[in-house]
Order: C-alpha cells, then sequence, then structure tokens
C-alpha cells in the first residue's frame, strides 16, 4: 500500500462516516481548549499568589494567634479558638528553632479610635468625608526587624525604628479616608490623633 493509496482510503472512509469525524474533530478541539485554559488558570494562580508574597500580601507570612484551638473542635476546618493564652519569650524561642522557620517577629496590635486630620492636602484627592473618626487596630512591631515583616512601603518610608511620633498606615486606611492607592503621596506629613 502507497501513501496515495492510505489517502484515499481515509478520504473515503471520512466521506462515509462524516458526522463521526466532524465529532471526533469536535472532541479533539474541545480537549485542547480545556487543557489550555487549565494551564492559564494554573499559571494565573500561580502568578497571583507571587504577587501577594512579594507586595507583602496574607500569603506572605503566618499569623500565630495567642489563643489554644479547642479540643472539642476537631471535626471542622475551621475550630472556634480557645482561651488565650501569652506567647512569652519562651514561645517564641521554640517557634524560631522549628524546621523550615526562617524569623519569628512579634507583632502587638490594640484597638484605637483614631481621628484623621480636619483635612487633607489637595493632593490626596479624598473621595469621602476624611474627618470621621474610626476605631481601628493600631500595630506595633520592631522596626528595627523591618526587613523580616512582609510589608510594602507604597509611598514614603518607614518609621525610624526609635521614633514616638511617626505611623506608616494602611490601605485599609486610604480606602477610609477615600484615598486611592495612586494618590498615597497625599497623606504623607498629615497628622493622626489617637
Amino acid at each position: 500500500m502507497t501513501w496515495r493509496d492510505a489517502i484515499a482510503l481515509a478520504r473515503r472512509s471520512v466521506g462515509r462516516r462524516g458526522g463521526r469525524a466532524a465529532l471526533t474533530v469536535l472532541a479533539v478541539a474541545l480537549g485542547a481548549a480545556l487543557l489550555s485554559s487549565l494551564l492559564i488558570a494554573g499559571e494565573a494562580a500561580r502568578q497571583r499568589v507571587l504577587d501577594q508574597v512579594s507586595a507583602g500580601g496574607p500569603l506572605a507570612g503566618i499569623k500565630v494567634e495567642a489563643a489554644a484551638p479547642s479540643p472539642v473542635a476537631l471535626d471542622t476546618d475551621n475550630p472556634p479558638a480557645g482561651p488565650p493564652r501569652a506567647i512569652d519569650d519562651t514561645a517564641l524561642r521554640r517557634i524560631s528553632k522549628l524546621r523550615d522557620v526562617a524569623t519569628v517577629v512579634p507583632v502587638l496590635a490594640t484597638p484605637m479610635l483614631v481621628l484623621p486630620p480636619s483635612s487633607l492636602p489637595p493632593a490626596a484627592h479624598s473621595t469621602a468625608n476624611a474627618t470621621e473618626p474610626m476605631f481601628s487596630s493600631v500595630v506595633g512591631v520592631d522596626l528595627a526587624r523591618a526587613g523580616d515583616v512582609p510589608v510594602s512601603v507604597i509611598a514614603g518610608r518607614l518609621p525610624v525604628p526609635s521614633s514616638r511620633t511617626e505611623v506608616t498606615v494602611t490601605l485599609d486606611y486610604l480606602q477610609r479616608i477615600g484615598v486611592t492607592k495612586a494618590n498615597a503621596a497625599g497623606v504623607l506629613g498629615t497628622e493622626l490623633s489617637m
């Protein structure tokens, strides 16, 4: 059998069973499209995780709460927290000695009433009433170890480690006062009362 005979035989077979051939071509095209979409979705998810890690997003660190899980909640994926326990220097040393733990940086958070400035500079381009008091969490961290904390600076700089009058605000604060990320530099130098 020559190549010409094989092609002629294939052409006759496709001609007799055109529906089967069309469905086969459609199935191959659909399979290729699904495989391509899965590869694209996987790459997009991977890129999103890497973007969050590099921008100090929630995937950049592990948060350890000062509480013990309730032993009666072992059959759930989201158990309620048990009674609080202190995370002291001994606990920090134990955590830092775990395999694959690069660093441990204590973070303190406390609720506080924050009074934004009475007016924002024109460069801030606020779209909301920025003078309303707000309850927020104020977070403290050893800024001498700022390189170990998943933080990205959008505008300005981090406070000097020994400063008692400088704060860094988050994107949440900017949203509450109606300032976009692009206009974040407009709030630099403003004064907050806490």
